[in-house]
């Protein structure tokens, strides 16, 4: 059992009004709208928010990848785009987070991809955490075929957790896994305490797999990290 980006919960920071995310996570959201129906789609998307969004996500200043923005309006961003280019189901989240991690993915985790793990993926992601948003840990149970990750102090949206699952099938496609299965069984936003995400596949093995923990690699995975601006 391994736990990242742990720090000792704090309620004044895992709050919806002080919880934040990179810039990058609502711009990946914007680029799938973008390959729906282009500018037209997005100007209907962001009808649908309210003004404070509109003026984060498309205002006189443009918004850069590293910037932080409010979770919330990320939570509020992909409810409108299931709403206006899905049927309001949370269905459509599932290909809006899997073309996330195709978008994002290769440039981030460049270095992971060439081992030929899906578990590494997932696990370098969690590790990451911290870098991409204000709040949470994550408690990874990894055996070679199976994840099992628990987010922990973290605010709820369910919009963002049923995009999470298709992130995190797209990022294990990517690592090599095939036949993949996520399931999110427990939802704080359904009022459990904490997220729980089942993961599971089935592995192409390559010739060039590497086996070595993944400490052997870094012991500072942001050091491996791509710049998402560059």
């Amino acid at each position: 059992m391994r736990f990242f980006s742990e720090t000792e919960s704090d309620p004044a920071v895992s709050t919806e009004r002080d919880a934040l995310t990179r810039g990058l996570n609502p711009l990946a959201a914007l680029d799938y709208v973008r390959t729906q129906g282009g500018a037209p789609a997005i100007a209907q998307v962001l009808r649908a928010l309210p003004k404070d969004d509109q003026a984060i996500l498309a205002g006189e200043r443009r918004l850069s990848q590293r910037a932080w923005v409010p979770f919330m309006t990320q939570g509020r961003l992909l409810s409108a785009i299931d709403n206006v280019l899905g049927n309001a189901d949370h269905t459509l989240l599932f290909e809006v987070g899997q073309h996330m991690a195709r978008r994002d993915i290769p440039r981030l985790f460049r270095p992971f991809l060439k081992l030929g793990n899906p578990g590494w993926v997932i696990e370098f992601g969690m590790r990451m955490w911290r870098y991409y948003h204000s709040c949470g840990r994550w408690q990874i149970e990894r055996t070679p075929v199976t994840v099992l990750a628990t987010l922990h102090d973290h605010p709820a949206h369910e919009a963002f957790c049923s995009t999470f699952v298709g992130w995190m099938t797209g990022a294990l496609e990517m690592g090599g896994g095939v036949h993949v299965m996520v399931d999110h069984p427990v939802c704080h936003a359904r009022g459990a305490p904490n997220c729980v995400y089942t993961c599971r596949w089935n592995r192409r093995r390559r010739p060039d797999e590497q086996t070595e923990p993944m400490d052997r690699f870094t012991s500072d995975p942001s050091s491996l990290l791509v710049d998402p601006d560059e």
